[in-house]
């Protein structure tokens, strides 16, 4: 587990290119990045924000992170590749709109 500083600007830091939105008041909960013009839910771009911080710190450390299960571990891989096939199932929405 990484420890991100409390005061770790996440949601008004665009997870995309890396801007600082100088202010934004809690009440806006989707914005647009000024620089580079993607729009944010700033919660979920909160989250992208903190995730690249700890892999960030982690990697500091000199540790990994698999993507896979959620492994830590030092340096290369001490397991065998797996080989990731594509599904032929697609994710199909209940919703009927």
């Amino acid at each position: 587990m990484a420890r991100i500083d409390q005061w770790f600007i996440s949601s008004k830091t665009c997870h995309a290119c890396g801007y600082k939105a100088e202010s934004m008041p809690l009440r806006v909960r989707l914005w647009q990045c000024a620089d580079c013009g993607i729009y944010h839910d700033r919660d979920v771009n909160a989250a992208l924000n903190i995730k690249r911080q700890g892999i960030l710190k982690l990697k500091s450390e000199g540790l990994s992170v698999s993507a896979h299960q959620g492994l830590r571990k030092f340096g290369v891989s001490r397991q065998p590749e797996k080989k990731w096939e594509a599904s032929p199932y697609r994710a199909r929405s209940s919703h009927k709109g």
